[in-house]
């Protein structure tokens, strides 16, 4: 077999680190939508769980009191998954949120200096969203997060190939042309 043309090769690698940090970027969406799969648990989406928790506001109630009494059962019910740790009671903290509204597909409620709780729909239902991959995809964080990243990753892919292209520019003018005698 034989090798490719140097300009072929230097043609792909061009391309593949032009895609790399792009791919890199849909490996957590990858993630979040395989995660999908098994995030949930179904018995928390019995019909008396769904037809509970239909709006935001009541799942909101529930996270609170699950918050304020260490109720690890209702935490879970509130998640839709299921909670393994312990929950410790937090009265110290004023749940009473100051600005309630809809960020994308996620409603916020907060009180700031105090929290911060975002709730999506799930299978018909409201359910507390952590601030994890899945959020993080889905509010487009993590692209904001990243957009930094990747564009200071092309200037200095800009900079090798506009170092390379000048290179080989000088190169050509200083080079004895085939055929003359020097």
């Amino acid at each position: 077999m034989t090798p490719l043309p140097a300009y072929v090769r230097r043609r792909r690698l061009f391309i593949v680190l032009v895609l790399a940090p792009w791919l890199l970027y849909a490996l957590p969406a990858f993630y979040v939508g395989l995660e999908a799969l098994w995030r949930f648990d179904p018995t928390y989406f019995t019909p008396e769980l769904v037809a509970r928790y239909a709006q935001p506001d009541r799942a909101f109630q529930d996270w609170v009191a699950a918050l304020r009494t260490g109720d690890a059962t209702l935490y879970s019910q509130v998640r839709g998954r299921r909670w393994e740790g312990t929950l410790s009671p937090r009265t110290d903290v004023d749940f009473t949120p100051t600005d309630v509204e809809q960020v994308g597909s996620y409603w916020r409620f907060s009180r700031p200096g105090a929290f911060t709780a975002y709730f999506e729909q799930v299978n018909g239902r409201w359910v507390y969203a952590p601030n994890d991959w899945r959020f993080r995809v889905y509010t487009g964080e993590l692209l904001g997060d990243v957009l930094t990243a990747i564009l200071f990753y092309y200037a200095i892919i800009a900079v090798m190939v506009l170092y390379a292209w000048m290179r080989a520019r000088r190169q050509l003018r200083t080079a004895v042309p085939p055929g003359s005698r020097h």
